[in-house]
């Protein structure tokens, strides 16, 4: 489970931006502008409230286990806006990376690759639109390959 700190986001910055962040979300909020996408709202809108509304698992750790998922299945951009969002809401990038690393290993490197490189597309994004609210941890002696 999810180890806590002082620096959590909380439930309510969490889910205002769990989802990605305005930029992120905008070919989504198009898509649903059209009459083709009334039927799969009807349907997903009030499951999905329902699976996000349950609270037997914190509010965080079901982030992270969707954004596993998301990885696992590889779906790039729902990945990479949902990394967006989470980063804006609060959440480190080490906290992301190990998720990432559980993909590399039980899903296999290539999966566990794709996701680390959208993670740092999302931390450069969101870092160049002041978006960020922690800064990666540079390891002690690190240096960048040549």
């Amino acid at each position: 489970m999810a180890t806590s700190s002082a620096s959590d986001p909380d439930d309510a910055t969490l889910l205002k931006y769990m989802w990605g962040d305005e930029e992120s979300v905008k070919p989504f909020l198009a898509r649903r502008r059209s009459p083709l996408s009334l039927a799969h709202a009807e349907i997903m809108g009030p499951a999905n409230q329902e699976m996000w509304s349950r609270r037997v698992l914190p509010l965080k750790t079901m982030a992270l286990v969707n954004l596993g998922i998301l990885a696992a299945l590889n779906r790039p951009h729902e990945l990479h806006t949902r990394m967006r969002g989470l980063l804006r809401a609060g959440f480190r990038p080490e906290e992301l990376r190990e998720v990432l690393l559980q993909i590399a290993f039980y899903c296999g490197n290539p999966a566990g690759v794709d996701a680390l490189t959208i993670l740092v597309n999302a931390v450069d994004e969101s870092r160049d639109l002041g978006f960020l609210v922690h800064e990666p941890e540079t390891p002690e002696n690190w240096k960048p390959p040549a």
